[in-house]
């Protein structure tokens, strides 16, 4: 994941590396044996998928981890709804009162969610918020920035707004035409005003054959090339 982030960032911002965690057993063991010196490198994000998960996170996460993550209930296609919701809720209002050291994810193109007239006053007591936008063909750099934009103004413009490019899987051998729609990109979240903008993508391939051992890194690659020179401090984060 590679970061722009604005020079004099503070919390997240100064935070160079953010791997993205399904929150179960075998990444609570992992988080739990990182070197001291490294915890103080990452904020997780945890992506939280079932009600066994929810509930873990409220009853065991200082048992693994003892600082700041990143808290997504969202649907592997960014919606949160059902007993995600209700999840989403709790974790907010524990977030409001100190009990859980988190910070919210939020997918500004999910409309039920921010306007939903019992998330928004807690979105408005939390002090940053992380967009995670999950970029496809189908939306466009005008669509994002305006989205991110529009749910920023709703949430109150007075806190720390980081935003989460999520391309899952990263492109292979991406065209000079992606690469500068991408870069395009970043510098819009920097003329907008955003304090920081992480680039997300899988290091695997979408299908790796039987007995591969061996695989390009698009994801390395996808950082390297779309280094712009902006406001932000350029931190490649693995």
């Amino acid at each position: 994941m590679k970061c722009y982030e604005r020079k004099q960032a503070i919390n997240i911002n100064d935070t160079p590396y953010i791997p993205i965690l399904k929150w179960k057993r075998g990444e609570h063991r992992a988080l739990e044996k990182l070197d001291a010196s490294i915890k103080s490198k990452i904020i997780p994000c945890m992506e939280i998928r079932t009600e066994t998960e929810h509930t873990a996170l409220h009853t065991t996460l200082t048992d693994f981890w003892n600082t700041t993550g990143i808290a997504d209930y969202a649907s592997p296609e960014g919606i949160v709804s059902g007993w995600r919701l209700d999840g989403y809720k709790l974790t907010l209002e524990k977030i409001k009162t100190g009990t859980l050291s988190l910070y919210p994810a939020l997918n500004p193109f999910d409309k039920n969610l921010i306007n939903n007239p019992t998330i928004l006053p807690l979105l408005e007591k939390m002090t940053t918020v992380v967009f995670r936008v999950r970029v496809t063909d189908q939306i466009t750099n005008e669509a994002i920035i305006n989205e991110c934009i529009k749910a920023r103004n709703l949430v109150v413009n007075d806190k720390t707004f980081v935003v989460m490019l999520d391309f899952r899987v990263a492109p292979e051998n991406p065209s000079d035409d992606l690469i500068e729609n991408i870069k395009n990109l970043v510098l819009s979240f920097n003329e907008n005003g955003f304090d920081s903008v992480y680039l997300a993508s899988g290091a695997y391939p979408i299908e790796i054959d039987v007995g591969q051992s061996r695989f390009v890194r698009w994801d390395k690659h996808l950082w390297e090339i779309t280094s712009v020179p902006l406001t932000f401090t350029v931190t490649p984060t693995g």
